[in-house]
């Protein structure tokens, strides 16, 4: 399993497609996607040194990063009565009796379903995750969402011929203690 979730990438990526001229890829997560993805020439390269990164793939989250955010922390943590930040939510409710650990876990159901609702996917995503997969990058979704979040955005992204292949890998880590 992947140990690790990339909320911000910082990445840039070298890759001569075609095996002509040189680009330079940067995807930053939690901006708006479509104008992160930049183009620079070989003649831009020549005058930035930038650090040459092989990536065979990228872990992604999915609010903020490949979907708009639109949920609220803060109302969720209202509605659970949980203490506010440092304290992690799913670690909260895990200190709960095993009654009061099934109410909480409804609430964040719930709140995460009228989520789904509203959820939109990033301006630009498909174009991204399909530059990804022309480029060999593998693409993953690590999350805390639960399964039907999961669903419903890969639901929302199509076919997966529109946005260059499946996921290699796609896993949720809703009901697991995260310290």
């Amino acid at each position: 399993m992947f140990g690790l979730v990339l909320n911000y990438l910082k990445m840039s990526i070298h890759l001569a497609p075609r095996g002509t001229r040189s680009f330079t890829y940067f995807v930053r997560a939690r901006e708006n996607i479509e104008s992160t993805v930049d183009y620079l020439d070989s003649s831009v390269q020549n005058r930035v040194k930038l650090p040459q990164i092989p990536i065979h793939g990228i872990i992604f989250d999915m609010d903020g990063t490949l979907t708009l955010p639109i949920l609220d922390f803060k109302i969720l943590r209202t509605l659970l009565n949980c203490p506010p930040p440092p304290k992690d939510l799913l670690k909260f409710i895990n200190e709960q009796s095993e009654t009061e650990q099934k109410r909480l876990m409804t609430i964040v159901e719930q709140f995460e379903e009228e989520g789904n609702q509203q959820m939109k996917l990033q301006p630009g995503v498909h174009t991204m995750l399909n530059m990804l997969s022309k480029c060999g990058i593998k693409k993953a979704i690590i999350t805390r969402n639960g399964q039907p979040a999961i669903e419903y955005f890969l639901k929302c992204l199509g076919e997966p011929s529109s946005y260059g292949g499946p996921f290699s890998h796609v896993s949720n880590i809703f009901n697991k203690e995260v310290y």
